[in-house]
């Protein structure tokens, strides 16, 4: 699982992009920039910084109620899924992205979010029960 998460956000920096919505006053903000940093260190992927007292109009937009706040956009739709709301570690990071890249992209439902590509077609795969659910009412 590790080995695809990581190569699915690899492979995907030029379609998505993450929103990191913070307050200068914020202790949680400093903590989550340092994860973000090394985030951006190991994917390359454009993060752009949004400080919502500077920019409130933004922070409404997105519907920014706390800090830090970061969202997942599909540059393609301009689409969005919440990333993290406080601080969460890289491991949470790269999870909720990975999901969130496929999701956005289409590749799953939202009953599939939490099933990995290998799982597909397997017993983790809810599209299997509700495939035969939809058979049996024929």
């Amino acid at each position: 699982t590790n080995k695809e998460t990581i190569s699915k956000i690899k492979a995907s920096s030029r379609d998505f992009a993450l929103v990191y919505f913070y307050a200068e006053n914020c202790e949680f903000c400093r903590v989550q920039n340092e994860v973000l940093e090394y985030f951006i260190d190991k994917y390359g992927w454009e993060v752009k910084r949004v400080e919502i007292h500077e920019h409130p109009e933004l922070a409404e937009r997105f519907d920014v109620k706390i800090t830090p706040y970061v969202i997942l956009i599909y540059r393609e739709s301009k689409d969005q899924f919440p990333v993290s709301i406080g601080v969460s570690s890289l491991d949470e990071m790269e999870d909720r992205i990975y999901r969130g890249i496929r999701l956005l992209s289409g590749e799953i439902s939202p009953e599939a979010y939490s099933m990995y590509e290998f799982q597909r077609g397997g017993k983790l795969d809810p599209s299997i029960y509700m495939n035969s659910a939809t058979e049996g009412d024929r």
